[in-house]
């Protein structure tokens, strides 16, 4: 097999200064079972790329380290200039960019192992804001993310939902 996490040299700025334990790690088996069609450059959990990527307040921070969490500078403000950079498609679409972070939505919908509740949507499109505004436009969804019968596809519908959201308040 190969290295679990690519060298920090080919990551975006934010992520070459996190350490290994917080970049995920793919499972062997799971990449066996779950084929993507883009490149895999780099992949963060979700909660550790909206603590490298978009402005933690202090008093979050000090929760944060204080359970032994990410260090990371606090900032007062943060950089509207995408932070994640671009990959080609392919070389069957040459005109056509992925990110080169991608973003899963497996927990979005998903009672059973996330916890979820409708009443979190807005939390998750903050995360979603975050990563779309640090360039991230690569989504890993599937129609069988969510869990029982009222949430399945829930995944689906939250990021249609959340990108019409996103472009009108662009």
């Amino acid at each position: 097999g190969g290295k679990s996490c690519p060298p920090s040299d080919s990551l975006p700025p934010p992520l070459q200064q996190a350490g290994p334990e917080m970049r995920s790690r793919p499972r062997e088996s799971r990449r066996r079972r779950h084929r993507h069609r883009h490149r895999r450059v780099g992949a963060v959990s979700a909660p550790a790329l909206l603590l490298l990527l978009s402005p933690l307040p202090p008093r979050c921070a000090r929760a944060l380290n204080a359970f032994g969490g990410a260090k990371r500078p606090v900032s007062s403000s943060s950089s509207s200039a995408p932070v994640v950079g671009r990959v080609p498609a392919g070389p069957n679409a040459p005109d056509l960019t992925l990110s080169e972070l991608g973003f899963g939505t497996w927990s979005w919908g998903n009672r059973l192992l996330w916890d979820y509740d409708p009443s979190q949507d807005e939390q998750i499109y903050e995360a979603y804001r975050a990563v779309r505004d640090a360039g991230v436009t690569t989504f890993d969804t599937a129609d069988s993310y969510g869990t029982g019968v009222e949430l399945n596809g829930r995944a689906e519908t939250l990021l249609g939902e959340f990108e019409r959201r996103y472009l009108a308040e662009r």
